[in-house]
């Protein structure tokens, strides 16, 4: 039987996030991104945030962001998607 986690695609998508110029609400905001799994802030500029997501799913992440009050738009500006491979285990 094979294990479908090891057959996911997995997704790479590079971001740039504008966030609010409210300072505490932009401080808040980051807060919750630093939070969510797969995803990892890089570079601030202004209310500009550029950002990784490693995700097998990132459109449901990328919706989420709707959520938070502080980001006022995404910009995906790079996906990268791997295919479906199964890993080889050894037979024992």
């Amino acid at each position: 039987m094979q294990d479908p986690a090891a057959a996911a695609c997995t997704r790479i998508s590079s971001l740039v996030l504008t966030l609010t110029e409210e300072p505490a609400l932009r401080a808040l905001t980051l807060k919750e991104l630093a939070r969510i799994p797969g995803l990892e802030l890089e570079e601030r500029g202004g209310p500009w945030v550029a950002a990784v997501l490693d995700s097998a799913d990132p459109e449901a992440v990328i919706d989420g962001f709707g959520r938070l009050p502080g980001i006022r738009f995404v910009e995906v500006i790079f996906v990268e998607v791997t295919e479906p491979r199964l890993l080889e285990t050894p037979n024992h």
